[in-house]
């Protein structure tokens, strides 16, 4: 069997698992819940738009909130392996690199499609009763898209925000993985990685430059890159961290698995 063959099969294999798991949908469902339970706490008013309530997550730390429906299904994807002895086999069948690369593919797809759809269904029930684009706030965190909402196209606007915003859960999902090799306990795995979120989101990066600014680009902010750079700069940013999260993760687990640390 080949190593592409290998990783391939175990994405695939990945994959069916998240497809199948009730705790996908039920991440969904949480992700809608927590935005309405949100938005109903700043009270629906008809002169503000769908965008508007998205927006009012980020700074009450509701997003935290968010970031535990990404991480709750597939942070603890190895942990689930390791408790039931399938890691070992997985690792004899396809290796290391395969079994580590293949969990690390599926935990940033998976945290990034539940965000991505919990978000969607949102702004989608929400517009039955309020504007889904109305007015851009140029004065706002996302100022720096402000011109899609005008364009010819004006669902760019949520979408290229929707896709940042699920791409730094996702990332969130896969630091929780990693944490996940260190940590044989699935709440306190998730309890660290929602606590880490905290730290780095709302006092170690906000004073740091923009281009590395964790908590301004998993947020979707506006980096002076124009609104395609800023869009893939973000994603490519969030991706990278996740990357060498995912490294890490790769690393511990070979470690663990073959015996050196218990």
């Amino acid at each position: 069997m080949s190593k592409t063959y290998s990783l391939s099969g175990e994405i695939k294999t990945e994959f069916y698992r998240i497809i199948v798991s009730p705790r996908t949908y039920f991440a969904v469902v949480c992700v809608i819940a927590v935005l309405f339970l949100n938005a109903r706490m700043n009270g629906i008013f008809k002169e503000n738009d769908t965008v508007y309530y998205l927006s009012a997550v980020l700074f009450n730390h509701i997003d935290l909130l968010l970031i535990l429906c990404a991480a709750l299904p597939f942070s603890t994807l190895f942990l689930d392996d390791w408790k039931h002895q399938y890691a070992l086999l997985a690792i004899g069948r396809s290796g290391y690199k395969a079994y580590a690369g293949a969990k690390v593919i599926a935990c940033f797809t998976g945290g990034w499609l539940v965000s991505f759809l919990g978000i969607h269904v949102f702004l989608g029930l929400l517009s039955l009763k309020i504007p889904f684009i109305g007015q851009q706030y140029e004065g706002s965190l996302w100022a720096g898209y402000s011109a899609l909402g005008s364009s010819e196209f004006p669902y760019l606007y949520v979408f290229v925000i929707v896709s940042v915003l699920a791409a730094g859960y996702a990332f969130w999902a896969v630091l929780g993985l990693m944490i996940s090799s260190y940590c044989t306990n699935m709440f306190m795995t998730i309890g660290l990685t929602v606590i880490l979120a905290f730290y780095m989101i709302n006092v170690i990066t906000p004073t740091w430059p923009g281009l590395i600014n964790i908590s301004l680009i998993g947020r979707g902010g506006d980096l002076g890159l124009g609104v395609w750079g800023n869009f893939f700069y973000s994603i490519f940013f969030l991706m990278l961290l996740s990357l060498c999260a995912g490294i890490l993760f790769y690393r511990r687990v070979k470690r663990r698995v073959s015996g050196e640390i218990h």
